[in-house]
């Protein structure tokens, strides 16, 4: 399989997408998340979406149903950026009904993620950008910047139905765009594995906030 893969991709595409996926951490100031790993779901409102504090879009037991991880921190990197941090190791999986055989651009995705969660110390995790206005443009720019990064893989963006007015899912599931009015939220899944799965399930989340 792996023969398969590096002939379909390259051994270039991948190194340079693995190194490209490894090479965003940000910073910012803390903000503790719910770190009970056995919290029932509440029934109270989740609170209102605020401008100035992006990890509202959000709540950490939205994370958990989407993810199938706890959240140990959730951190503002900046007034548009929020980021989510979890303890459990890379090869943590979500649980499914049944097992599947994985496709190519599944395997293609482990692989990339195994490289850069591992370099980054094994720690899962993603982030969240939330433009507020010009959301086709964003949409518009997010594609474009793939084919500038020389992507050679066809249809590199897949897009998503019933998730906003549209959204797509980036080459090896590192990167999720989505758009709802003139609002996009670009999602960073470089350093979260299976997101294929968990990406779409958090773009609904957001979807259904905003």
């Amino acid at each position: 399989m792996a023969k398969q893969l590096i002939q379909r991709i390259g051994i270039t595409g991948i190194a340079a997408l693995s190194l490209w996926m490894f090479g965003c951490q940000g910073g910012g100031s803390d903000e503790s998340a719910n770190s009970s790993t056995s919290s029932p779901k509440s029934n109270v409102s989740a609170p209102d979406v605020s401008k100035d504090n992006p990890c509202t879009l959000l709540t950490p037991q939205q994370v958990v149903e989407a993810v199938g991880l706890q959240p140990v921190m959730r951190e503002i990197v900046d007034e548009v950026t929020c980021s989510y941090e979890f303890a459990e190791t890379a090869d943590t999986q979500m649980p499914s009904a049944e097992a599947q055989t994985k496709s190519e651009q599944e395997e293609a995705e482990a692989m990339a993620k195994d490289f850069a969660v591992g370099a980054s110390g094994g720690t899962p995790k993603f982030s969240y950008t939330i433009h507020w206005e010009d959301g086709q443009i964003v949409i518009a720019a997010t594609r474009m910047a793939n084919q500038m990064l020389g992507s050679e893989m066809e249809n590199a963006f897949i897009k998503l139905e019933g998730i906003g007015d549209e959204a797509w899912l980036g080459p090896l599931a590192s990167t999720l765009v989505l758009r709802k009015g003139d609002i996009a939220v670009e999602m960073d899944l470089r350093l979260l594995p299976q997101g294929k799965e968990r990406g779409p399930r958090l773009a609904k989340a957001i979807a259904d906030r905003l």
